[in-house]
């Protein structure tokens, strides 16, 4: 059995005009209930129908259940009452005045039937429960009913509809707007409420109370309860128990008498809208403690659809208040919907803005032109849900459509049309595109009170949005700092608003902050913003606050607090399936399980350290490569012991394969990844052979993981269809920068890593040499400087930590070089040439603004490491190596902008871990 609520519902849900302006299928609820589940049901399917139909409800609503032949068993919707059920109605109240010893008002309806009877009852109220009701009122407190009441004879059937009572109507509210009363004041005050009411609202706005928190007296709570519970008896209003501290919903009948006949003016409607829009907001906040508090999941999803209901009842009264407020809470209601991405909230506001737009024409409300600039609007955003959630594809016709109408547009659908013009550039690739319009559409609506005086709010919302996405293109095109100032003016927008969306933002925010280095502050950003996607019990931003705050523990040097946000993310990810957000959490993943293995491989302390790389370095593949992709590379039995290690928590096809179509800047960054961890593999394989172990790491040759480092990387960097000759490989890259979104760290980063692959596993310092050079050409030739260091202003700190990892390679490769050569003066050269390349590689680090990140301190205990071994590492190394830091600190104590205290980050170490020169002997 399928029950609707009321008539207007159906109507709504089987309208001809739910098609979508692109053609494309539309997940409507009717078409959802017509098209999909109806079909499919066997056996009888019953209709409940709640409610008089209105002039705007018609047969063909109902007729439509019939389409196809279903065997349907529609229950009569209520209908009015027949002469003799009026009678009896007026006798039931009659009795219940009596029992309760309201003697007076029960003789006085006794009198008026024993008189009168029922055929002018009935032919003044034409059965309606609602206008006997009033007539009820009337009589018991010794009223006067109009003349029509008072009339005997023979009634006339063919007149009854509608039209007997507007005689009645008329009379009717003026007695309610008369009476002077509780009752009367009560009912006043329902009569404007179409969205019901509680006590609680009712109080404040009859004046017996003065804010929804204040405490009340008794006297005054017993009065309104008594009265609530007349007008209840009386069946003017609908009671339904529930919680939330909500049990009153009024008829509609009584909201359009109103509405018709005592109108309020705009000014007091705009005074009644501030006193809702409390209580709403004081309702949202009451439901948001309780969100917060309470673990059962049933109760979470209850006051979680509380909530969104909330926003669409204050939607209905803001278009009652005005046409601009009605629009603001539009906007902010709809763009919140398609940004949280769930169609629920969306096909609410659509349907309620039907509904409100249909009452509005009927009681002459409808103000022009925003009436067309609202239907404008509609469109804008059934292009803008397209986007979205179908893609850009499904929207190119619909924006296509919209262009060819932009100027019979209103200036702020002219701005929002420009803005869905700059999304749709983001994710068609056309980055440049799409930056040039944010900055525009940003610089025109940045004063947005001048721009948009009318509709302010809405002006607000479009401006955070547009610095979201400005915040976006600048982390995209590697500028993380630069990035964070319009995340930080869109949060500080939506908090003004109040906008649920606003904790994807701070996920934004918080993404930038660490990799710019902020990590106490991006750690304080990713927590609330974890805090704001559960208590909204979002799936969607749960799980990119659970990705973000994996980044910034494993940054942060915390890569075991790093896998079990991410692994949180992976579970929420089975309730909300979506390729794109799974690579992203596997890429971290990954990433997070290398650097746990790398910490061990620092610390190496413990004998058998080496043979655990199954425990680190599976995982992190599999995240990156798939389950099954590892059981080809290393057998059936490679998985055996991952279960207990990362639960069932394990990603089968792999970030690889998520993103290679979904996002090509993260699919390289996945390649990227990749190709570290079978570096790793490959430098195992190494070691383990020079110990004389049984290499037995892969089912295929010893090469093969050496080659599949090298395989990823190149990808990662663009060249996967050139030659290996170095001379080939620069436009490549650049290309590929490109199509990435302009950020140069993740192809770069691929090529220093294909460096250290060469260093770990001796393939010649020769390639190595000229593969750095090629990094220090593209970043001159992308940041257009004449030197590397000290580093252009405009490099981001990312890019920062890309060359300092290609310098701490090339100081490597010259402490490894010396070993070629018995001359000691070519061996101390050599020494001292990587004291430089240390110690710029340092200062790189520096610059990211981190004294305690995660590659940081791994350059510098691999250092350390480095130079405390071999035979002659406290003879000759180590006091070459001063001597080498100790001039290269001349060399930059010039530039006092680039120093800390006039002495650089490696000599600080150095004095730290073997002390001052002078006991070296330097």
């Amino acid at each position: 059995m399928l029950a609707f609520d009321t008539l207007e519902v159906l109507a709504i849900l089987a309208s001809d005009e739910k098609k979508d302006p692109a053609g494309q299928n539309v997940e409507d609820v009717g078409e959802w209930l017509f098209d999909r589940i109806l079909p499919n049901l066997k056996g009888s399917i019953y209709i409940l129908l709640a409610g008089r139909a209105r002039p705007i409800i018609n047969d063909r609503y109902i007729n439509c259940l019939d389409r196809k032949y279903w065997n349907v068993r529609i229950i009569p919707k209520l209908r009015s009452l027949n002469p003799d059920e009026c009678k009896e109605y007026l006798e039931t109240v009659a009795s219940s005045l009596f029992k309760e010893k309201r003697v007076r008002g029960s003789r006085n309806i006794q009198r008026y039937i024993e008189h009168y009877g029922s055929q002018p009852l009935f032919m003044g109220t034409n059965g309606r429960p609602l206008r006997l009701a009033i007539v009820a009122d009337i009589l018991q407190c010794g009223g006067r009913l109009p003349e029509i009441f008072y009339k005997t004879g023979e009634i006339d059937l063919k007149n009854g509809d509608d039209a007997n009572s507007v005689a009645l109507d008329e009379p009717l509210i003026q007695h309610l707007a008369g009476l002077r009363t509780p009752l009367g004041e009560i009912l006043r005050t329902l009569g404007y409420l179409r969205k019901g009411a509680n006590s609680k609202l009712i109080k404040v706005l009859i004046g017996i109370k003065k804010d929804f928190e204040e405490d009340e007296s008794e006297g005054a709570k017993d009065e309104v309860e008594s009265t609530l519970k007349n007008i209840r008896n009386l069946a003017i209003v609908k009671y339904r128990e529930g919680e939330f501290n909500r049990p009153f919903f009024l008829h509609d009948e009584i909201f359009d008498l109103f509405e018709k006949y005592r109108p309020l003016n705009n000014s007091i409607r705009s005074v009644r809208f501030e006193v809702l829009k409390k209580y709403y907001d004081y309702r949202r906040t009451t439901l948001l403690k309780f969100l917060f508090q309470v673990q059962d999941d049933l109760y979470k999803r209850k006051y979680q659809s509380e909530i969104r209901v909330i926003g669409v009842e204050l939607l209905h009264y803001a278009f009652w208040a005005g046409m601009a407020l009605g629009f603001e809470e539009y906007f902010l209601r709809m763009t919140e919907a398609i940004e949280n991405n769930n169609p629920s909230p969306f096909l609410l506001i659509k349907n309620e803005i039907a509904r409100s737009f249909d009452l509005l024409a009927i009681h002459d409300r409808i103000e022009h032109p925003l009436s067309d600039h609202i239907d404008c609007s509609q469109r804008i955003f059934e292009a803008y849900r397209l986007l979205m959630h179908s893609g850009p594809q499904a929207a190119a016709d619909s924006l296509a459509n919209l262009m060819s109408e932009v100027k019979n547009m209103s200036s702020f659908n002219r701005a929002f049309l420009s803005y869905l013009n700059g999304v749709y550039n983001i994710k068609t690739g056309e980055f440049r595109k799409a930056e040039n319009l944010m900055n525009q559409l940003s610089a025109e609506i940045d004063e947005t009170e001048k721009v948009f005086p009318d509709i302010f709010r809405a002006g607000l919302c479009l401006k955070a949005f547009v610095h979201n996405y400005q915040g976006y293109l600048h982390r995209l095109h590697g500028r993380f700092k630069e990035a964070i100032s319009p995340y930080q003016e869109s949060t500080a927008w939506m908090r003004k608003l109040d906008l649920a969306v606003m904790g994807g933002v701070l996920s934004n925010q918080a993404y930038a902050m660490v990799i710019a280095g902020m990590e106490r502050n991006a750690r304080k950003t990713i927590r609330e913003a974890l805090i704001r996607s559960k208590n909204q019990e979002n799936a969607y931003y749960h799980i990119r606050a659970r990705n973000v705050y994996a980044v910034v523990e494993t940054r942060a040097g915390n890569p075991e607090k790093g896998i079990e946000h991410g692994q949180e993310a992976i579970k929420r990810l089975r309730l909300y399936p979506s390729r794109r957000l799974e690579g992203f959490v596997c890429v971290n993943l990954g990433r997070a399980w290398r650097y746990k293995w790398s910490q061990r491989v620092t610390e190496n302390i413990e004998s058998g350290w080496l043979e655990s790389w199954r425990d680190y370095l599976i995982p992190a593949l599999c995240y990156l490569e798939g389950d099954d992709s590892v059981k080809d590379y290393f057998g059936d039995t490679a998985l055996s012991n991952l279960r207990g290690v990362d639960g069932d928590a394990l990603i089968t096809r792999g970030a690889i394969n998520l993103l290679k179509v979904t996002s090509p800047e993260r699919s390289s960054e996945a390649l990227g990844e990749a190709g570290c961890i079978w570096r790793e593999i490959a430098w195992v394989d190494r070691k383990l052979k020079a110990k004389g172990s049984q290499v037995s790491t892969t089912r295929n040759t010893t090469d093969f993981p050496s080659e599949m480092a090298f395989n990823r990387l190149k990808r990662a960097a663009g060249l996967e269809k050139v030659s290996n000759d170095l001379d080939q490989w620069e436009q490549p890259t650049l290309d590929h920068i490109e199509s990435v979104g302009g950020n140069p760290f993740f192809p770069i980063l691929a090529l220093v890593n294909m460096i250290w692959h060469h260093h770990y596993q001796r393939l010649g310092n020769e390639r190595l040499g000229k593969m750095s050079e090629l990094v220090n050409k593209l970043v001159r030739q992308i940041y257009k400087v004449d030197e590397l260091f000290p580093p252009p202003a405009d490099a981001e700190v990312l890019l920062w930590d890309a060359l300092g990892k290609n310098e701490m390679a090339l100081c490597y490769q010259k402490l490894s070089e010396r070993h070629e050569f018995t001359d000691v003066d070519k061996r101390n050269k050599l020494i001292q040439e990587a004291a430089w390349h240390a110690t710029i590689a340092l200062e790189y680090n520096r610059f990211g603004g981190r004294d305690d990140h995660h590659d940081l301190r791994r350059a510098e205990n691999g250092l350390e490491n480095r130079l405390s071994e071999g035979v002659d590492w406290d003879k000759v190394l180590l006091p070459s190596f001063y001597k080498g830091a100790i001039e290269s600190n001349k060399k930059l104590v010039k530039k006092q902008e680039f120093l800390e205290d006039r002495t650089t980050r490696l000599l600080k170490v150095l004095r730290e871990r073997f002390g001052e020169p002078e006991l070296w002997g330097v």
